[in-house]
C-alpha cells in the first residue's frame, strides 16, 4: 500500500519519526526520500498523488494552514478523490482546533497528535495503520458498487483472485468454521484476507489482523494480544482464528505463523486454522497441509497478481 504524507515543513521531524514506525508494508511517500535533484516539483508531486498513492495522509498545524504547497496537494487530493470514487484523503491534525481547519476538512473523521511525547507518536503510527487496513477492506469490494478498489479483479485474472478466494470462503462456510478474526500474512496474504473479510459475512466485516513474516514473525511489528473478550465470546465459547496467505509453497510461512501464535494466545480458548489460494502439495514440507485450500497446482502459475510462482521461500 502506497501513502502520500502531504505536511509542512516545520513537521518533517514528525513525519520521519511517524514513518519510522509504521508497518514495512505501507510505503510512505516522503519528498526527501523519493525527490532528486532537478525533478520537477509540481509534475512529480501531482503525479506522486493521482497515479502513485493509494492514500494522501495530510498533516495539519498552523503552519499546514498558511503553506501554498499543502493547499496545492489539497487541492489535487480532493479532485482525485471524486474522481475515483472512494476515501482518499485523510487528515491527520496536529495542534490545532477543528474550526482553524479548511472547510472542506472539517466534517471529516480526524486523527488527532495529542502531543510530541515518544508515547503519541507511537500511538499515532498505530492508529494510522489500523484505520488504513479498515479502509483497504471496506475498498475491496467483490459486488462492484461502484467505486474503485485498491486492486481490480482483472489484476489478478489468470487465475482470477476474486473467484479464488469465493471458492476459499465457500469451503470455509462448508466446515461450519465461521472466523472471529482473519490474520494476512503480507503482502499476498492480505489481499486474500480482506477479500475474505468481505466474502463470508455480508452484514458485517470479520476484523483482519497484519501479522509480519520476517523474521520468523518475532519482530516488534507483530502484537497479538487479543483475548476472547475482545470478540464478545462467552464464557465456554472458543474464538475462532483463520491465519491466510495466498501461496503455500514449502508451507514454512503458515507453520511459523501458527507456530508464533499458539505461543502468544491460550490454545484452550482459542482454535486455529489456516487457509491458502494455492497449496503446492510437492514442494510443501510440513506436516499438515493447509486446513482450507482451493487447488493443487503441479507446474508454476504465471501471472499471480503479477507474480510467477512457485519462489523459493
Amino acid at each position: 500500500m502506497k501513502v502520500f504524507l502531504s505536511h509542512p515543513s516545520r513537521l518533517k521531524p514528525l513525519l520521519r519519526e511517524v514513518c519510522s514506525k509504521l508497518p514495512k508494508f505501507l510505503d510512505a511517500w516522503l519528498d526527501e526520500d523519493t525527490l532528486c535533484w532537478g525533478d520537477d516539483l509540481h509534475r512529480s508531486i501531482r503525479s506522486a498523488i493521482r497515479t502513485g498513492s493509494d492514500f494522501v495522509l495530510i498533516f495539519l498545524d498552523d503552519s499546514a494552514i498558511r503553506s501554498v504547497w499543502v493547499r496545492r496537494e489539497l487541492e489535487w487530493a480532493l479532485e482525485h478523490e471524486s474522481q475515483i470514487g472512494r476515501t482518499f484523503l485523510l487528515p491527520i491534525v496536529v495542534a490545532i482546533p477543528t474550526d482553524a481547519l479548511p472547510d472542506t476538512l472539517r466534517d471529516r473523521v480526524q486523527l488527532r497528535l495529542a502531543d510530541y511525547q515518544q508515547a503519541s507518536v507511537s500511538s499515532l503510527a498505530s492508529q494510522i495503520a489500523e484505520h488504513l487496513f479498515q479502509l483497504v477492506v471496506r475498498s475491496f469490494d467483490l459486488q462492484n458498487a461502484g467505486g474503485r478498489p485498491l486492486v481490480e479483479a482483472q489484476d489478478h485474472d489468470k487465475p482470477n483472485l476474486v473467484d479464488k478466494v469465493a471458492q476459499l470462503a465457500d469451503k470455509i462456510v462448508q466446515d461450519d468454521f465461521s472466523p472471529d478474526v482473519i490474520i494476512g500474512i503480507p503482502r499476498g496474504g492480505l489481499v486474500v484476507a480482506a477479500f475474505l473479510s468481505k466474502q463470508m459475512e455480508q452484514h458485517k466485516l470479520i476484523p483482519v489482523v497484519s501479522l509480519w513474516p520476517h523474521p520468523g514473525f518475532e519482530n516488534s511489528l507483530n502484537h497479538v494480544v487479543f483475548t476472547p473478550k475482545d470478540f464478545n465470546a462467552g464464557e465456554t465459547d472458543k474464538v475462532k482464528v483463520l491465519i491466510v496467505d495466498d501461496i503455500c509453497r514449502s508451507g514454512k510461512t503458515l507453520m511459523d505463523a501458527r507456530a508464533y501464535l499458539e505461543r502468544r494466545i491460550d490454545a484452550s480458548i482459542f482454535v486455529i486454522k489456516t487457509a491458502a489460494v494455492s497449496y503446492y502439495e510437492g514442494l510443501y514440507t510440513g506436516a499438515t497441509p493447509p486446513t482450507y485450500f482451493v487447488d493443487k497446482p503441479s507446474t508454476a502459475i504465471r501471472d499471480f497478481g503479477g507474480d510467477v510462482e512457485p519462489i523459493v521461500d
